[in-house]
């Protein structure tokens, strides 16, 4: 058992001994960072998807993304993580940001910092682009500019005027369907990113019993497994005890983590599990089938032991 007093000069020592060692080689993926908005135009109001998509090999780590409750003028109301391979080697982080802002004019998403931590503890740092946003009010005075007066009386004879008649009806309809059309497309957002309402208790219960059966650890992927299973941690940890887990290192979220009421148990269950996850995430280890097993039950306990109920045993992987 590795308490909070005696884990860092072993940790230290297997890091070390893993780097010098020269064990594994990452494989040679350029690093890019690219930032995108959804709608450059859109309403008071209206939410937006900001994106940031970075590459980097598997043997660097993105340290903390600085986006905080807002992003310049907009309210961050929701972001969402996740972790995927590039197809040539390396890893494809993405991060979506729902933002908003209650005001019209035009607004900057400003430049963001992007710091890399290479496997021989170097850093690159990138500046996403700064993009611009058009906010439109749906009764902006400006939509008053182009009134001008009456026009005279048109005296169209003896005949009804059907031309004008078809022509008023097709420009109406026309006006109609863009409405229902607009309308079905806000509905379509917000019924493909449900609010999951759920304690973060039974969320993490749910996404750790799918991993369980997700095939990873058979099919020899440990490093993408002990990746999944530490952003579902995170992923639990930011609204159980209110701290921003997601986007803090593990050495940042232990300093944090001791500043709550989390009793030693707990507290050793879960880094254990996250500095063997990095071992393997950043030091290219690859560990006994029985050990990410074993991993896995800490994870596992930690989310049972400080939910609201008892822990229990799980079966193997």
């Amino acid at each position: 058992m590795i308490t909070k007093s005696s884990y860092r000069l072993p940790m230290l020592a297997m890091l070390l001994a893993l780097g010098m060692g020269g064990i594994v080689i990452a494989q040679d993926v350029p690093l890019s960072v690219k930032a995108e908005i959804d709608w450059q135009q859109a309403y008071v109001g209206d939410r937006l998807r900001f994106t940031l998509t970075l590459v980097a090999d598997s043997a660097t780590s993105v340290d903390s993304i600085p986006v905080g409750e807002s992003l310049g003028d907009f309210d961050v109301i929701g972001r969402q993580y996740d972790l995927s391979g590039d197809g040539s080697g390396g890893l494809r982080h993405t991060v979506d940001f729902d933002l908003a802002v209650y005001k019209t004019g035009q607004f900057w998403i400003p430049q963001i910092p992007i710091r890399f931590i290479h496997a021989d503890s170097t850093t690159s740092e990138f500046m996403t682009d700064s993009l611009v946003v058009i906010i439109m009010s749906v009764a902006s005075g400006d939509s008053l500019v182009d009134i001008k007066g009456l026009k005279p009386q048109i005296y169209f004879g003896s005949q009804f005027p059907w031309l004008y008649v078809i022509a008023a009806v097709i420009f109406l309809a026309g006006i109609i369907v863009w409405i229902w059309r607009r309308r079905k497309k806000s509905e379509a957002v917000a019924e493909a990113k449900p609010v999951d309402t759920r304690p973060p208790w039974v969320i993490a219960d749910e996404a750790m019993r799918k991993l369980r059966e997700s095939g990873l650890l058979a099919n020899g992927e440990f490093k993408l497994f002990y990746l999944k299973l530490t952003d579902i941690l995170r992923a639990y940890i930011e609204p159980r005890f209110g701290v921003d887990a997601l986007d803090r290192t593990t050495s940042e979220l232990r300093e944090d983590l001791t500043q709550i009421s989390l009793d030693d148990h707990h507290y050793d269950l879960l880094f254990e599990l996250f500095d063997s996850a990095d071992l393997v995430k950043f030091a290219k280890l690859r560990p006994e089938m029985s050990h990410a097993e074993n991993d896995f039950q800490k994870g596992w306990q930690f989310v049972q032991g400080t939910g609201e109920k008892r822990p229990v045993g799980v079966s193997g992987i």
